[in-house]
């Protein structure tokens, strides 16, 4: 618990900026907004970030739900470059892999070719949402999948 007095400017008003993050209700971390970067604690006890966690609730700090933090900051060119880093994964899965690991992994990218299209064409905003929301979730169920055959 001594290491718990180096981070209490996450939640004693300092240094407001810092919320609660969460995915889907789930994996909650601390979040700096005006930064855009979470933090992990690598190092210390291993309840520390339990113990950061609790006080910042306790204090109040507010909850963020980083998917659509993300999504209402994304600009089409972030949705392209992440659809590009994602072809550049499934590239990497299929030529290092079986094949049936990399038609799987082509599968979870299949709804990106339709978002490239509608990004490089004129669209509204609702557009971009939805295809931010959409590569978002295409992520997360690649690393899930690249988790689960530890790739």
């Amino acid at each position: 618990m001594s290491e718990l007095v180096n981070y209490r400017y996450l939640w004693d008003g300092s240094a407001p900026e810092w919320v609660i993050a969460h995915v889907e209700r789930k994996e909650l971390f601390p979040f700096n907004i005006q930064t855009g970067q979470g933090m992990a604690i690598l190092d210390g006890e291993p309840d520390l970030m339990d113990n950061i966690l609790r006080c910042m609730r306790e204090a109040g700090r507010p909850l963020l739900n980083y998917k659509e933090w993300s999504v209402q900051r994304s600009t089409a060119s972030d949705v392209l470059q992440s659809i590009e880093d994602l072809s550049r994964q499934v590239r990497k899965i299929r030529t290092r892999n079986t094949r049936e690991l990399g038609s799987e992994a082509l599968s979870i990218t299949a709804p990106l070719t339709t978002i490239r299209t509608q990004l490089e064409a004129p669209h509204d905003e609702a557009t971009l949402r939805q295809a931010a929301r959409t590569v978002w979730s295409v992520q997360q169920t690649l690393l899930e999948f690249r988790r689960a055959h530890r790739l």
